[in-house]
């Protein structure tokens, strides 16, 4: 069986929940009521998969958007900490966006 070459651990998985954690507070439109969650994180530490659970959406915990993140475990802290500022803007307003639409469609 062909395997991926070993890459190095720059930044621990903890590491990588914390600084998804900050971006997350950090996205425009943010509100405490979305909370990311770890969901999988691969035995080789290469494959991590989130969650952001959005308490506010109608039908609540229901309601988020999951995302994967490959190899963030060998990324260095600066391309890490760019690429997930520009994720979590995205999927805050994806969110932010799903949760407009749902009220519309509720009081319709």
């Amino acid at each position: 069986m062909l395997g991926r070459p070993a890459r190095p651990h720059l930044v621990s998985a903890l590491d990588v929940f914390d600084i998804a954690r900050q971006a997350l507070l950090e996205a425009p439109g943010y509100d405490p009521s979305m909370r990311l969650e770890e969901q999988f994180q691969s035995a080789d530490g290469c494959f991590t998969a989130f969650r952001i659970r959005d308490e506010a959406a109608r039908g609540g915990a229901d309601h988020g958007i999951s995302f994967v993140l490959a190899e963030a475990e060998c990324l260095p802290e600066a391309t890490l900490r760019k690429g997930l500022t520009a994720a979590m803007t995205r999927l805050v307003g994806r969110l932010l966006g799903e949760r407009e639409a749902n009220y519309e469609t509720a009081d319709a």
